[in-house]
Formats: structure tokens, sequence, C-alpha cells
């Protein structure tokens, strides 16, 4: 360990300053990054979670007869559902999808036996 003697120059030089100065700056521009790709990332799960549970409703409504929404409540108002249904043995399959704008965020099909009356 290096000691220091009487009126020298003991510290840190301007080159060591600076090159921790450039290390911290990267460190923060790296951290600033991802917490921007988790709050996008967080964005978009949200508004997917919302277009599955306007899906949701539109199967219920479709199984209990009651006329589909075409859009969905919520934070997210600019989802619009389409649905469809066909019947095959007695079988009828329901088909929904929610998509924003030009982008589809979910798809997807279940059947209710209309014998039965139940999933």
């Amino acid at each position: 360990m290096r000691t220091c003697r009487e009126g020298s120059q003991c510290g840190f030089g301007m080159v060591e300053t600076l090159v921790a100065m450039g290390i911290v700056a990267l460190i923060c521009l790296a951290f600033t990054t991802t917490v921007g790709y988790e709050m996008s990332g967080n964005a978009i799960a949200g508004e997917r979670s919302q277009a599955a549970a306007c899906a949701e409703s539109a199967f219920e409504a479709l199984r209990t007869g009651a006329a589909s929404p075409n859009t969905c409540a919520g934070p997210y108002p600019n989802l619009t559902v389409t649905t469809s249904t066909r019947e095959t043995d007695g079988v009828t399959y329901l088909t929904a999808k929610v998509s924003d704008g030009g982008t589809t965020l979910y798809q997807g099909e279940t059947t209710f036996d209309t014998q039965l009356g139940a999933p």
C-alpha cells in the first residue's frame, strides 16, 4: 500500500476520475435502457391480457345468446372484437378475434355442446 509523504500529492488523478465517471455513466445508461424495455413489455402484456378478457366476454355472450360486444371496456378502448360461430354435429365452435387497429392481439376458439348446454 502506498503512503503519502509530506509535501507530495496523494489521491485520485484526473484520468482515474474520468474513467470512473465513464463506467458509472455506462451502467446508468444500461439500467435506463432496461427499464424502458420492461415498461414497454408490461404495457404490451397488459393490452394482451385485456384482449383475452374481452374474448372471454365475447365467448360468454355467444354461449348465452346475448349480443356479442364489438368493443371492449377498460384501459384499452381501441380494442375491437370480431366473433363467429359454426356448428358441426351438435357442437358449436365459437371464435373470437381481438385486434387493435390492424394488429391481432388475441385469437381463440372454444366449443359449446348445444345438446348438453355446457362446454
